[in-house]
This record gives C-alpha cells, structure tokens and sequence, in this order.
C-alpha cells in the first residue's frame, strides 16, 4: 500500500484506503473481542472489550470517512 499510495490518482487513493479499512478492523476485531484462550486471566469482561474495539472502530471509520469524502 505504501508503494502505490504515492502513485496514485486521488480517486484511488481513497479506493485503496477504504477497502485497507475492512482487513484492519477485522485484526482488530480478532485481537481485542476475540483473544482465544488466556489462563486465567478475566480482568477484562467480554463487554469492555467490545466496547474498547467499537471505540477504535468508530475512530478509524470516522477517520477514513473524513479522507474518503473530504476534499
């Protein structure tokens, strides 16, 4: 992404960053909803954790969203 980034015209560019968006809310999804196994190790409850990642989610949506239809 970086090496195209520059090279492209401003349409792409916001095309290229918004279809970026969804393989990184999905990381970000899996890392911080869905840990997978940690002995014991509950201090954080389901519920804050989804709350934390619809946070950074709705910072980085509203992010893109200003890039993609900004001037």
């Amino acid at each position: 992404m970086a090496a195209l980034f520059p090279n492209l015209p401003p349409l792409g560019q916001k095309v290229l960053v918004g279809v970026a968006t969804l393989p990184v809310l999905y990381s970000l999804y899996y890392m911080i909803v869905t840990p997978g196994w940690m002995p014991g190790n509950e201090r954080f409850k389901p519920i804050l954790r989804l709350s934390a990642f619809l946070l950074l989610a709705a910072t980085i949506v509203t992010g893109v969203t200003i890039f993609v239809f900004g001037e």
